[in-house]
């Protein structure tokens, strides 16, 4: 009862110190004649310390309830195996430790997992009301104290003789969003749209201030920037906007903008000569075609990117080895390379991410240059969810001269509604779904909604050797074996480098390996022996 509401996030410093003080009280009151044995007072730093780490972030301690079970089980140990045998208010023998301990852990996980069911449906109803009490229309209040500031920062560059560039922003065909999916999801459009901004123009790292203005529509003000500044700025942002999935209620939606921009003139009197003439930049826009940018009356057309050149790429191939028998090849991951031309060899490409068609190419190429025709293609999350790419491969996948076996690894995973739909494209097709460095680079809580549409999970030991010592990679190895067998999936070990490596994988019962102790990854050959039945 004194232990367990340090848990708890809502207690004030006045609280926390007299839930402190009767925990002291009864620990000295069961301690009495041995407070000052080392093993005493070993365990009584112990507790104040993880409550001292409790106290100052509960949440996480909610969020995780492996860690919070853990601690929760040294609080009461500490606390029960120091007693002594004869204490002032009764007797405790062996069993009886065990039972409070084991006791009290059984009562923390229950409490426990219920504060954090809690927490997270608390987060859910905030996020459903953020959502839901959205106005796009701003108050009186607020619409006044923006047009103040926007005029004071008009006021300074005409004093200063400084520039000023205000684009005006407005997303296209939103009143269809709101007819078709609903006013919660027009809401939900428009705050995550507003996130997308705030990121693209971080990312562009220029000094930009951005004002709502009613509903859809947004200003951006660029002080000490002249036309050409702000509108690539703004291109970054519409390509950001353009190319982002937004996701409600299970339901994906793509969104464009229409911008106009201008700069502050000589002539302008007020700020609102600056406002008009962005208004009717955006007007401009969504006449010519609307996902446009129009500086003044000048409409810019998208850049049309020049056609790439992939002809320098192919396919290395590194196995997964089965760990039965002789250490038999059953698959080929596919690995991107490209030729340097100054360098004569071939060395990680700068970009991953191939169009569909290229991707299909490679493809096909490796599957000429070996008779052993089982892949993992590895794909960025942006290649994962563009359907061309499930299209393309899944008509590799049910080809007649199509491989035996054809897997994807995703690298990074993609929301859990997307992904239920990207997921059943590939399985339709015939195609397997790995999760890649999961432990490392995804971590459980990241992927845990997204297990059901997978159909196995690759961890990386190499991420993981330089901040891990033996036992902890050895619990994460253990971890995650354990999840994959929860989940029936398939568990492969990455980064298996030495036959210490090997051995601990068999231990684990770990029946699918890969790393450099079976080779670094190179060029196909028709050499290569495998498993084809």
């Amino acid at each position: 009862m004194l232990l367990t509401p340090f848990f708890f996030d809502g207690f004030s410093k006045w609280e926390s110190g007299f839930q402190l003080a009767c925990l002291a009280l009864m620990w000295g009151g069961h301690h009495a004649g041995a407070l000052t044995t080392p093993t005493v007072l070993l365990a009584a730093a112990v507790t104040l310390i993880i409550l001292i780490g409790v106290c100052a972030y509960p949440k996480k301690m909610l969020a995780n309830l492996g860690m919070g079970e853990v601690f929760s089980i040294i609080l009461a140990a500490a606390f029960w195996f120091t007693i002594p045998t004869r204490a002032s208010m009764l007797t405790v023998m062996a069993q009886d430790r065990l039972w409070a301990t084991v006791m009290y852990a059984a009562m923390a996980a229950v409490t426990l997992g219920s504060w954090s069911r809690v927490l997270r449906d608390d987060a859910e109803h905030a996020e459903l009301d953020r959502i839901a009490n959205y106005n796009g229309k701003l108050s009186s209040d607020a619409a006044l104290h923006q047009q103040a500031q926007v005029a004071d920062l008009f006021a300074a560059a005409q004093s200063q003789h400084s520039q000023l560039t205000l684009a005006s922003l407005d997303l296209d065909h939103f009143k269809q969003i709101n007819a078709r999916y609903g006013h919660l999801a027009g809401n939900a459009v428009l705050l995550a749209v507003s996130d997308t901004i705030q990121a693209a123009l971080k990312q562009a790292a220029v000094n930009a201030l951005t004002f709502r203005t009613n509903g859809e529509e947004l200003n951006i003000v660029f002080p000490d920037a002249d036309v050409h500044a702000a509108t690539g700025a703004l291109r970054h942002v519409a390509q950001a906007v353009r190319t982002h999935e937004y996701v409600y209620n299970h339901r994906a939606m793509n969104v464009t903008m229409s911008i106009g921009v201008t700069a502050m003139r000589s002539t302008d009197h007020t700020i609102d000569d600056v406002y008009r003439r962005a208004d009717d930049a955006v007007y401009k826009s969504k006449r010519n075609g609307r996902d446009l940018i129009t500086i003044d009356s000048e409409v810019i057309t998208p850049v049309v990117a020049m056609p790439k050149d992939y002809s320098q790429y192919r396919y290395f191939a590194q196995g997964v080895y089965s760990l039965a028998g002789d250490h038999t090849r059953v698959l080929h991951e596919l690995l991107l390379r490209r030729f340097d031309t100054g360098l004569g060899r071939y060395v990680l490409p700068d970009e991953f991410e191939l169009p569909p068609v290229e991707i299909a190419r490679l493809l096909r190429q490796a599957m000429a240059q070996t008779d052993f025709h089982r892949f993992n293609v590895n794909l960025t999350a942006a290649q994962f969810k563009d359907e061309e790419m499930a299209a393309a491969l899944g008509a590799i996948a049910e080809a007649p001269d199509g491989p035996v076996e054809l897997n994807v690894e995703v690298t990074d995973v993609v929301s859990a509604p997307l992904m239920r739909h990207i997921s059943a494209l590939y399985r339709d097709r015939g195609i397997k779904i790995y999760l890649d460095d999961v432990g490392s680079d995804n971590s459980y809580e990241l992927v845990r909604t997204r297990l059901a549409y997978v159909d196995g999970v690759k961890f990386a030991i190499q991420n993981l050797r330089r901040n891990n010592d033996d036992g902890e990679l050895l619990e994460r190895i253990s971890f995650w074996r354990q999840v994959a067998a929860d989940n029936h999936l398939q568990f492969v070990l990455e980064g298996v480098e030495t036959e210490a490596d090997v051995a601990m994988a068999q231990e684990f019962g770990v029946r699918f390996v890969q790393g450099y102790y079976f080779g670094k990854p190179e060029p196909l050959s028709r050499n290569a022996q495998g498993a084809e039945s």
